[in-house]
Parts: structure tokens; sequence; C-alpha cells
């Protein structure tokens, strides 16, 4: 039978009683994606929304013009169970990639309708366009992943006890499909409505081709970005990486000759990273700290009849020692290393009692 008048306005007013209960049941899901997401470390915006009274009443109406959903509504609550997405969470990828890994998620965090795990059907994950869909009917610029979830009926217990058996909408799809997603859905939904213009089309193509090219960007971008981050984060390797690491961060010269002898010392003393050098080492204007440092060390042992000098280039070396010469001989004191780097702890005496006043 025909969606009627008194099925909608009936409705209308049950859907504006219980709307709280679908803002709970958003957020809720929406708590439970991002713990799954970050967990993965998946790069995705995270959004939930209500729908809002008047829009659940202009869909009604819509359908009652178009007769599209007569079929399938006779009762009130049937309209409930058409409408699945009263509660909704949008989870925006950063890349296209990361789509599938996302839903495949959501098949343990969430079940569907009977309690069991999500499958790949009508009611449960719908993915568009269908990788079956063999007629060239559907759309193949809209690319977006649809999961109609349900609670796992143990997270349905306090507040959440009303929440069992009501299902949310969760749409999955990259940042940029989301862009052309919207994009369409707003000009298909204009007042005046109609069919697409041959110039809508033709616009509408031409970004969709964007987008795809736009998802290769940002992944070659996202890839730049990681292998920046190793460059600051990661551990060195051995000599020659830390060498050639540091050598872009400091940003001036030194002498090569003494690598060894400064690596293997940096890493017992703990900066395993150039994030920890620069953290412990490259502060305030540490050029200039480095050039005072060799002068004064220099003059020091010249007073003192010293036979040890630093180098003018060996300001990795002058920072280092300044800073964990404590570290430096205590190790030392210890004989941690069967072959110590004898030049760098007598470097750490003679700083030691010049920072002491020369005592």
């Amino acid at each position: 039978m025909p969606l009627t008048e008194d099925i909608r306005a009936e409705a209308v007013q049950r859907y504006f009683r219980e709307r709280d209960r679908y803002a709970k049941l958003a957020e809720a899901v929406e708590h439970r994606v991002r713990q799954v997401v970050d967990f993965r470390m998946v790069h995705a915006v995270i959004q939930s929304r209500v729908k809002t009274v008047e829009s659940f009443n202009g869909k009604l109406l819509r359908w009652m013009k178009n007769g599209s959903k007569d079929d399938e509504i006779n009762s009130v609550d049937d309209v409930f169970r058409v409408m699945g997405d009263l509660a909704a969470v949008r989870v925006l990828t950063y890349l296209e990639e990361d789509r599938e890994k996302v839903v495949e998620m959501f098949s343990q965090a969430f079940v569907n309708k009977q309690g069991n795990r999500l499958r790949s059907a009508p009611g449960d994950v719908e993915r568009k366009p269908d990788p079956n869909d063999t007629s060239g009917k559907s759309s193949q610029n809209y690319r977006a992943t649809h999961c109609r979830v349900f609670l796992h009926e143990d997270e349905c217990e306090g507040v959440h006890e009303n929440l069992s058996g009501t299902p949310c909408e969760i749409q999955v799809c990259s940042l940029l499909a989301h862009v052309w997603n919207e994009i369409e859905h707003d000009i298909g939904y204009k007042p005046y409505g109609g069919e697409l213009s041959t110039d809508e089309k033709k616009y509408l193509q031409q970004l969709a081709d964007l987008t795809v090219d736009g998802d290769v960007i940002i992944k070659q971008l996202i890839a730049a970005s990681n292998a920046k981050a190793y460059e600051l984060e990661g551990d060195f390797k051995n000599q020659q990486d830390f060498w050639f690491r540091l050598k872009e961060l400091i940003g001036f010269p030194a002498d090569m000759s003494l690598v060894d002898e400064t690596y293997y010392e940096m890493i017992a003393c703990g900066l395993k990273s150039p994030l920890d050098v620069q953290t412990k080492l490259l502060t305030g204007d540490y050029h200039k700290r480095a050039q005072q440092l060799i002068r004064d060390f220099n003059q020091y042992c010249e007073e003192k009849e010293l036979t040890i000098r630093l180098e003018v280039d060996e300001w990795l070396t002058v920072l280092f020692v300044s800073e964990c010469w404590q570290q430096i001989l205590k190790r030392a004191d210890k004989k941690v290393q069967k072959a110590h780097p004898r030049r760098i702890v007598t470097i750490a005496e003679s700083m030691k009692r010049m920072l002491k006043g020369g005592k």
C-alpha cells in the first residue's frame, strides 16, 4: 500500500520523541569506531550525526511523491525499519586503499541484525561501485562502502540498554571521494530537480577523474611524510646512516674521521635517532654555542698544557661531550666496552674540569 499521510505524520511524531536515543547511538558507535581506527593507526577523519526531524520528514515526503517505498512501508514500524540512517557515522580515510581495511575492522567490532558477523550483502555491507555489477548501470564515480551495524549485546547495558537492536549506518570512503559524493548529492537534490544537464555530467566526470588522481597524490604525500619522519625519529642503523642523517639535520660541516667514536658513545648515552640528538643537543643557537665551546676548550687545554685539542669542525663532538660528559666518564670507569674510544673520554675528562672552573 502507498505511504499515507497518517503514517507519515505519526512517524514524524515518534521520531521527535525518540531522536535522543538515536543521538546516543551515533555517539556510542562513533566512540567504538575511533577505538578500532586509532588502534590500527589508519589516517582518517571520523564524524557522526543524527538525522534532524526536518530531514526525516522531508525524506518521507519525497517517498510519498515518487512512490519508491510503497511496496516496503505499510506501517510506522516499517518506516523505521526502512530508514536505516537515522544515526550515522562517516569515516573519511586519507587513502582509498584503506577503505576495505576499515570495513574489515567493523566486521569484528559490530554485528548485523541477527547478531552475527557482518556480511558482504544488502543490509549488512554494500560497496559502491558494486564490483560484481556488470550491467554498467550503476555509477562508477560514487565510491563508498555502507555498513548497517548494531552494537554487541554486551555493549547494550546500563545507559545503553535501549540501543539494543537499533541500527546505525557507517559510511566509509576516502576524503576526496567524499568531496565528489557530496557535490553530486547536492546537485541531485537541487530544488528544481530534473535530469543532470550535459555540462553538469561533464564537470562531475572531470571532478571524479581529479579525485582518483588526488588519491594517488595523497598516497605519495603520506609516503614522503613517513620517510621524513623516519629521517628524524627512526633509530640509526650504523655509522654511515648516523652520519648522513645528522649531516642533513645539523647543517654545518663536521669531521667524519671521528664518526666511529662519536657514534658508539652517543648510542650508548641514549641518543639513538636524529630526534634524540635534536632534543638533547641542538637547542637554542647551537651553532654559536659549539664555536664558543671549541674556543674555550682549546684555550683551557693550552693553559693547562694538555695535549688534547678540538678541531674547528668538531661541533657535534663538543656539543655532545659538554652535555653528556658524566655518562661518558661513568661508562669509562665501569669499562662497559672492551675497546673504549679513549679520545672522547679524554675530552670528557678535560671538559669536566673546564666546566667546573678548572678544578
